[in-house]
């Protein structure tokens, strides 16, 4: 039986500069921000759950989440051309697998919010994708969580395998548990 999979799609203030770039990218260049990176790979892998993170900051009465959640939305057609498929067709996959993740206020909640999400849905394996000026941070909470038993509501963690996708990664975006392991431990 396959596992099931989840994609986090990590917040970023919405104030930062550069907030654009960071989150969406330069398609037409081929350069994607968190947003294409994440949905490009929740669909590629047909993940079964898709977090949208935070509440840590608002634009106009909205949550990171919910902004980044439209942000998505409002560019599907070009989502659609990099996933290979219809823009009907992406729409309705992520409406029927995203959740938006406002609660939390920092990076380390969203990940604990999201790791206490995928446990109660018996998702074993989840994939952050974070922009590299949270990977650092991101990686050591994550790691934390999964190996020192930090991972809220079950003893022991049930999460097998755990990957932040990083942007401008020196490991060509990927830092999987087995390399935070050798590296922090």
């Amino acid at each position: 039986m396959k596992s099931k999979a989840a994609v986090l799609i990590h917040g970023y203030h919405l104030e930062a500069h550069g907030w654009e770039s960071v989150v969406w990218g330069d398609l037409e260049k081929d350069v994607w921000g968190v947003i294409p990176r994440g949905v490009e790979y929740a669909w590629r892998t047909k993940a079964d759950l898709i977090v949208w993170g935070t509440g840590a900051s608002e634009r106009d009465g909205k949550k990171e989440a919910e902004v980044m959640y439209e942000r998505g939305i409002e560019g599907i057609d070009e989502l659609a051309r990099i996933c290979g498929t219809k823009p009907k067709v992406l729409k309705e996959f992520l409406e029927s697998r995203s959740f938006q993740e406002a609660d939390s206020k920092d990076t380390n909640s969203e990940m604990r919010n999201t790791l206490e999400l995928c446990l109660r849905r018996d998702i074993t394996n989840v994939t952050c994708v974070i922009a590299a000026s949270h990977a650092p941070l991101a990686a050591r909470r994550a790691l934390w969580m999964v190996l020192e038993d930090e991972s809220p509501s079950t003893n022991p963690p049930h999460i097998h395998n755990l990957t932040l996708k990083n942007l401008f990664s020196p490991l060509n975006g990927d830092i999987t548990q087995q390399h935070c392991e050798k590296t922090m431990g």
